[in-house]
């Protein structure tokens, strides 16, 4: 059973944690990995595998490397099918985020976006950006 925070992340935040390793965001993620568990739907899985194909990434890690990370954080199988919510953030792009952090009784949402910091918290949970997570859950 796990103990730790539940986390959703922002496509951003798991693409820098992939691409630096001494990263803020990769601490982040690997304190989830190891001490929580990671919320994703299935929506976020296809747009961070869109994400990482993009060839500008080849330069800091190949694309084998960049999608074999992807699936030491989460299983396909625990992705959560969700039906977008419309109307939470102020940019629609985002509001995928949240509907999978709700849906899945996340403790925080972590990222590093301004429409998304902007909430605060959306149905009682934290917005946060990867250094205050960090500092709220490894002081």
């Amino acid at each position: 059973m796990i103990l730790g925070p539940r986390v959703t992340f922002d496509t951003n935040v798991i693409v820098s944690a992939v691409l630096f390793k001494n990263s803020v965001p990769r601490r982040c993620v690997d304190h989830v990995r190891v001490r929580g568990s990671l919320i994703l739907s299935v929506h976020l899985r296809a747009e961070l595998v869109d994400t990482l194909h993009r060839p500008k990434f080849d330069r800091y890690a190949p694309l084998a490397e960049r999608l074999s990370f992807l699936g030491l954080i989460a299983s396909p199988e625990d992705d959560l099918m969700i039906s977008a919510a419309s109307g939470l953030c102020r940019d629609p792009k985002d509001d995928i985020v949240l509907a999978t952090a709700v849906a899945g009784g996340a403790d925080f949402i972590v990222t590093g976006d301004d429409d998304l910091l902007a909430l605060v918290e959306v149905r009682s949970i934290p917005i946060l950006t990867p250094a205050a997570f960090l500092a709220h859950v490894a002081p």
